[in-house]
Parts: C-alpha cells; sequence; structure tokens
C-alpha cells in the first residue's frame, strides 16, 4: 500500500520555476571515448503554482514537470557465428579438452556419437535456422567470443508529469479536496542489433506510457475527538510497446513459420519469434513470441 500525501492551496499566490540540464558539452570525456564526450541532452524542467481561487475557501495547486532527453554515440559489442561457422565449419571450437563434436541426435549405448567432419556440417542446419542466421549481423573482428561491436542506435526519452488538487472548505466542519496525477512517458530504446539481438534486450522499440490516477476526499467532524473521512479512488496503467519491424516487415513470413504462430498474424507483431536454444542459456528474438527450441 502507498499513501501519497500531495501539497495543497493556501490564500497567497505562491510558484516556483526550474530547469535542470545535463549536456555532453558540459561532461568530461570516459575513458573509452574519442576526443569528444558521446553525444547526451537531457533537460528536466516544470514549475509548481498555487493560491486561492475564492479567499479562506476555494484553492488549486498545480505543479508540471517534463523531461527531455536523447543519447548516441554508445557502443556494444556480443558474440555472434564467425565466418566458418555460418558456412558449417565448426573446427574452431576444437581444442585439446575439446577433440570432438557430439552429435545430439547420434546416440548410442546412452551416450552421444561424434561428428564425422566437423568442418563440413552445413547439411546438418536447417533452412529456417540458415534464414535465422540472415537476421543475425556479421563480426566485426576474427575473435570467437566478443566478436561484434558497433554503435547503439540513439536513445529518446520523453517524460510529462503533473499534479492538479482542489481544496474546498465546505464549512467549519466540512472539507473536500480532489487531486488528479498524470505520468505519460514516450521513449524510444535504441538498439545494438540492426534487427535480431540476443534475448530481445538488443532490439530497438518505441514505448509509449500512460498512467493516470484520481483520488477525491470528504472528511466531516462530529466533534474534537471523532472526525469521519471518506475516500474514493480511481487508477489507470497503460503500456504500449512497438517492434521497430511492426506494421512494416513481416518475419516470421519471412522464415516459413507463420503458421505455427498465429499471434504474429497481428501486424503489430510483426517482429522476430523467439528462440530457445536447448541446453544453453541463449535465446534469440522478442520474448513474448517463443516458438520451440530448434
Amino acid at each position: 500500500m502507498i499513501n501519497a500525501v500531495s501539497r495543497g492551496g493556501t490564500n497567497e499566490i505562491h510558484g516556483t520555476l526550474f530547469e535542470f540540464l545535463r549536456n555532453s558539452k558540459l561532461d568530461a570525456r570516459d575513458f573509452f571515448e574519442g576526443r569528444e564526450p558521446a553525444p547526451f541532452k537531457r533537460n528536466q524542467f516544470g514549475g509548481v503554482l498555487g493560491g486561492p481561487i475564492k479567499k479562506d475557501k476555494l484553492f488549486f495547486f498545480f505543479n508540471y514537470e517534463g523531461i527531455r532527453g536523447s543519447r548516441s554515440g554508445q557502443f556494444g559489442q556480443r558474440t555472434v557465428p564467425t565466418l566458418k561457422m555460418r558456412n558449417g565449419d565448426f573446427t574452431e571450437l576444437l581444442s585439446a579438452r575439446l577433440p570432438t563434436l557430439k552429435d545430439p541426435l547420434s546416440v548410442s549405448g546412452g551416450a552421444a556419437g561424434n561428428f564425422p567432419d566437423p568442418a563440413n556440417m552445413k547439411r546438418f542446419m536447417n533452412p529456417t535456422s540458415l534464414k535465422v542466421l540472415d537476421l543475425v549481423p556479421l563480426p566485426t573482428n576474427g575473435n570467437l567470443v566478443n566478436n561484434f561491436q558497433g554503435p547503439i542506435s540513439p536513445a529518446k526519452i520523453g517524460t510529462d508529469e503533473f499534479q492538479s488538487r482542489i481544496d474546498y472548505k465546505i464549512s467549519d466542519h466540512d472539507s473536500f479536496y480532489g487531486r488528479y496525477i498524470g505520468n505519460f512517458n514516450d521513449d524510444f530504446v535504441g538498439d545494438l542489433f540492426p534487427l535480431f539481438g540476443p534475448g530481445g534486450s538488443d532490439r530497438a522499440f518505441k514505448r509509449r506510457r500512460r498512467n493516470q490516477n484520481l483520488s477525491l476526499s470528504e472528511t466531516h467532524v462530529f466533534s474534537a475527538s471523532i472526525f469521519n473521512e471518506v475516500r474514493a479512488g480511481w487508477n489507470r496503467s497503460l503500456t504500449f510497446e512497438q517492434n521497430e519491424t511492426s506494421f512494416t516487415r513481416d518475419i516470421s513470413t519471412e522464415l516459413g513459420i507463420a503458421s505455427q504462430l498465429p499471434l504474429t498474424r497481428n501486424p503489430l507483431e510483426w517482429g522476430p519469434p523467439n528462440f530457445n536454444l536447448s541446453q544453453t542459456s541463449s535465446a534469440l528474438g522478442l520474448p513474448g513470441l517463443r516458438t520451440g527450441a530448434p
């Protein structure tokens, strides 16, 4: 339970304005950055105003806070299949500790057999998996791990928060107040992978939130020791997220698996489905759109 206490107006008009600025032009350079800090802007601004509508009887109070921000120039890294692996050559995984690659589909006596030729395994790759692989970017260096490095697309944030309150002194024994609070967010979350990041965490999407609260209260004083308060409240919270491919690119149809994912027939859900890789902690695509393990 949360008990929120808000300010009310008085017989005098009072108000304040504020602005809090953060800007890359004012920031020190990060150790790993180039000659200039990564572009970053954040403006947090607002104001407060309260006063009388009718002296000693009716008062108002209003406050607003807005945030506008953007960040770009950030870089990230991930592990993707090497060029040899994309062509069916998995010999890069072999070592003294791992001299052979096990074939989970070839089991004899309770033990998995070995792939006969780790350098020629493309024939074992499912056609749908190859289409998925085409959505994963090529490595940017020759490492086995952390072999993809690139810029994260710019992220943007827009927030509007406000509160309004009315206080009414009905009589010496009765008082009333009404309060409305709104919190509206419009964000764009940047991505590292152009389209198909692991676990859905590296994909860009738009997010819109609409949170609203209305509170009403009436207080009656019976005596110096007895009073009664009646409260009523209303809450509404909505979150809407839209993939970067919504309404523009039907990934499930491109992969040939649309019939297995009826939810993706909604153009809003035209993002990459989620693939869980068996016996690993890796995943690809949107967590909300799941398929069986390939």
